[in-house]
């Protein structure tokens, strides 16, 4: 069968290039174990791409959450809450991906990606979400609500 895949032929060119020039039952055999090696790392890719997207939605809750009790605290303390905040995160994250890389079949290639792309979605929802959020802004000092041209508030 190696011999099969790597021989030349006639002309001095490669003429067994691919389990698809392959003859017989050895040819057989390489395509349906090509064929099951791409469904496995199909399956591997896509459950890469459902943990990054899982990580990016556990990351951005983390996010809002740390963001949220940061604005609770001190001004004076607020940037250096938010700093760490962002380091602790980024170093949970860093070792998620290490055990990933080093202990897991995953894809972190197909995982990095998802995470980058749902979480800069999420992130831009929710910028979005906040500069056109409305917010109900008292009326000025002294004019009492009226609106101009309103006959009740004359007099």
């Amino acid at each position: 069968m190696v011999q099969a895949l790597f021989s030349t032929g006639s002309d001095g060119r490669n003429g067994g290039r691919g389990a698809d020039r392959v003859a017989g039952p050895a040819g057989a055999r390489v395509r349906g174990t090509l064929g099951e090696l791409g469904e496995g790392v199909l399956a591997l890719t896509l459950i890469s791409v459902v943990v990054g997207l899982v990580i990016a939605l556990a990351y951005h809750y983390l996010s809002m959450r740390s963001q949220r009790w940061a604005s609770q605290k001190r001004a004076l303390m607020q940037p250096a809450i938010t700093i760490l905040g962002f380091l602790v995160r980024l170093a949970i994250f860093v070792g998620i991906l290490l055990v990933i890389g080093f202990w897991s079949p995953l894809n972190i290639l197909a995982v990095c990606l998802s995470f980058v792309v749902v979480f800069t979605i999420l992130n831009g929802i929710w910028l979005y979400v906040l500069a056109t959020k409305r917010r109900q802004v008292p009326p000025p000092a002294g004019t009492g609500g009226a609106k101009l041209g309103d006959p009740d508030a004359a007099g």
